[in-house]
Formats: C-alpha cells, structure tokens, sequence
C-alpha cells in the first residue's frame, strides 16, 4: 500500500517542477497510466497530457520573507498576438 501522503505531496512537488524529465518521473509516481485530471478550464488523461497541462499553467513570485507575492493563473488557449 502507498502512502497517502507521500502521493499528494509528490502531486504537489509536480505543479512546481519547472525541469520536464523531473516532472514526468514525479507523474509518473503519483498518477495510474490512465490517470485523469478535470477541471473547469482543462482536462487530461495519461501521463503526457497531465505533464503538458502543468506546464505553465501558473507563475508565482515570493516576498523577501518567502511567502507568496504573486500567482498569474493561466487558463485555456494563449491569445493570438495582434499587431500593434
């Protein structure tokens, strides 16, 4: 049996990792093959798709005293670029 915890914080230490062979073996830890993630804005099944899903997805920023200064949420397809 796994351990629970050990599961949700290695599922947590996936959103933050920036490397992608680093994230795919965390995936590859926490999630089945046939793994799915839904929420309002996204879905994926398998390992790829979740991995393309966290990439990106959002950008914190901390303060001086290590708490969070700032998230930027990203969510569905990036907007064309117009020309200015």
């Amino acid at each position: 049996m796994t351990d629970a915890t050990t599961i949700v914080d290695t599922y947590l230490a996936m959103w933050n990792e920036t490397d992608p062979e680093c994230r795919a073996q965390l995936i590859e830890r926490a999630w089945a093959g046939e793994g799915r993630y839904v929420d309002p804005m996204v879905e994926a099944e398998g390992h790829a798709a979740i991995s393309e899903m966290v990439a990106g997805v959002d950008i914190g920023a901390l303060a001086s005293d290590g708490r969070l200064r700032r998230i930027t949420g990203f969510f569905g397809e990036v907007p064309a670029a117009t020309a200015a």
